[in-house]
């Protein structure tokens, strides 16, 4: 958790706004602790899992 905290408040100071990301379905309680929201539908990449959408506004 600390690696993306500091990783958001490094680019968050380079003047980005909105970070997004595809979260794997067994990350998905890492993003929303980290405040990520989500978006669209579940999809499921070839040979990987099921995914989604997840954004922050920084």
């Amino acid at each position: 958790m600390r690696l993306l905290e500091r990783g958001l408040i490094r680019i968050e100071g380079e003047g980005i706004k909105f970070v997004w990301c595809n979260a794997r379905q067994t990350a998905f309680a890492f993003y929303e602790k980290a405040d990520f929201k989500y978006f669209g539908e579940m999809f499921a990449p070839p040979r990987i899992g099921p995914h989604k959408v997840m954004w922050k506004r920084l």
